[in-house]
Parts: C-alpha cells; structure tokens; sequence
C-alpha cells in the first residue's frame, strides 16, 4: 500500500511537469527512453535503463516472483507521438494493476502484450510516463525464462528510438548482467 501511495505522488508529480512543447518544423533528434525499477525485489538500489544502455550485451536480471515498480518515460523536446512497450504475457510478466488512461493495453506479437499510448499532436507534451508495477513469473518453478522487453519511443518527424532489452527471470538477485 505504502508503496502504491509513493507511485502514485511520483506519477502526479512527475506528470504536472511534463512540459507543453511546440512541434519544430524540423527535427532529426532521435527520442529518448528512461526505465526505472524500485521495490522489494532490488537488493542493490534502484535499476535505471536509459537510450545509453548497452542493450546489445547487457540484460536485465528480474528475481522470479518479486513485485517491482517500474517507471518508464519517453522523451522529444518537440513532443512524444507515441510509446510502445512490448512485453511478455501475464503467464511471464504479470503486471496487477489496472494500466492507467491514457495508455492502453493490448495483445502484441504471438505471447506477449503491447502497452501503448499515442500523443496529442494538438497538445504536444515533451515526455510521456507510464507508472506500473510488475511481476516476474517462471513456467517451471525453478526455472529461468529468457524474454524481450521492446521500447519504441517517437516523435512527431519520425524519428525513432527502438531497442529490445533482454530480460532474464529466475532465481536472483535483480541486477544488470551479460546477456
């Protein structure tokens, strides 16, 4: 509860300063990313991922059953179009909550879901957030599941951020690793 009343101040906070920007009439500055994980199952401080990661030879380590809050955040100083975050289903990563308006939540490739959200071009905002908590599950009790975690992050000239993070779930502890 404590830590559903945090989230929630973070999220308000946080989303009271997304900044209203104005689409340039050229931009060719790709978007950036910030993914957060904060709660019990971190025993060595938060885990932060952002556009620098080295997504190609890192992973992200999730201790099976263990609840973390995540944050994530696209951002375009002349306006977020749309996220995307592709992720595995329920069986594998169970997300508890509902998933706050204006994101949606839907089915994406063959075993995963996909959350999304589209910017109002009307109203165009300098980042975007989403603030969720979620689960790691394994198939085999003892087992380890290799997944993918997909970020898209656009603006409104196209330019896109998309990288996969490896996610492995098993025993622990939560860390940053090889792949």
């Amino acid at each position: 509860m404590r830590n559903s009343v945090i989230l929630s101040i973070l999220l308000l906070s946080l989303s009271l300063t997304s900044c209203k920007t104005t689409i340039p009439d050229r931009d060719s500055v790709v978007p950036t990313i910030y993914f957060q994980l904060t709660g019990s199952g971190l025993s060595t401080g938060d885990v932060e991922i952002t556009e620098t990661f080295d997504f190609d030879n890192q992973a992200l380590y999730l201790e099976r059953n263990k609840t973390y809050n995540v944050l994530l955040s696209g951002k375009d100083s002349g306006g977020v179009s749309h996220i995307t975050w592709e992720l595995p289903n329920n069986a594998i990563v169970e997300i508890p909550e509902p998933i706050p308006s204006p994101w949606t939540d839907g089915a994406g490739s063959i075993g995963t879901r996909l959350l999304q959200v589209e910017g109002d071009r009307s109203d165009p905002r300098s980042s975007i957030l989403l603030g969720t908590k979620i689960i790691g599950r394994t198939l085999d009790s003892g087992g380890t599941e290799n997944r993918d975690f997909v970020f898209t992050v656009k603006d409104y000239h196209d330019n896109t951020f998309n990288k996969t993070l490896r996610v492995i779930i098993g025993a622990g502890p939560t860390r940053i690793g090889p792949r």
